[in-house]
């Protein structure tokens, strides 16, 4: 199994659009240094994040690239890149040996804006726990399907364990981490209130994409 085309592609085409605009920010704000100081430098800051923003979306495509899940008549081979603060996982795994496989939610939350992961991990019957990887919002659910396919090979069951919150690191962009697999769950009041956070950041970057496309078709007849 691997991701969909349609999620590698995108990803790959994100890369190669974010270096452009890396590039003709950085371009312009050289290029402007002399006319006007403070626009280059604000143009020249805006650069630089868009590089930050290469380098994560350049990690993601290679990240989905390499993805790769491949179950065997009685073994399931993975080839999983890093996941959060995670190792990568290569290895295989003799289905007779999966427990259950466990599916959490995983929250973060940054300056107000929240999102969150279905991740899914293998548990083994020796106690340990191989991560698969989380399914983001925006992108087709890999890990849920791989998870439904190695349950019905293996027989074991998918079990939810609940929510927990996670760090999100540097504007959920780098650095983010989540706990160990052992640690308990949110409490179902918290449960409820992260799952409204994210509804309600979907709802806010809804209408200020709207906002802007309105904005942007008015300011055209002017």
């Amino acid at each position: 199994m691997r991701r969909a085309a349609g999620d590698r592609y995108l990803t790959l085409f994100g890369a190669l659009f974010l270096s452009l605009t890396a590039a003709f920010l950085l371009a312009a704000g050289i290029l402007t240094l002399r006319q006007m100081t403070g626009v280059a430098l604000f143009i020249f800051a805006v650069g630089l994040f868009q590089v930050l923003m290469v380098a994560v979306v350049t990690r993601e495509a290679l990240d989905r690239w390499r993805t790769r899940i491949r179950l065997e008549p009685d073994q399931v081979r993975l080839d999983l890149p890093q996941y959060l603060n995670r190792p990568p996982v290569k290895t295989a795994v003799p289905l007779a040996d999966i427990a259950e496989i466990d599916w959490r939610g995983e929250s973060f939350n940054s300056f107000g804006m929240a999102a969150m992961h279905e991740a899914y991990a293998l548990k083994l019957k020796s106690g340990q726990w191989l991560i698969l990887g989380g399914d983001k919002a925006m992108t087709q659910p890999f890990f849920a399907k791989a998870a439904r396919a190695i349950s019905e090979r293996s027989g074991a069951p998918i079990r939810d364990i609940g929510m927990v919150d996670g760090k999100p690191g540097l504007l959920q962009v780098t650095g983010m981490s989540a706990p160990e697999w052992s640690a308990r769950s949110l409490p179902p009041d918290k449960v409820a209130k992260r799952i409204r956070a994210v509804q309600m950041t979907w709802l806010i970057v809804g209408s200020v994409t709207w906002v802007a496309f309105i904005a942007q078709f008015i300011a055209s007849f002017f």
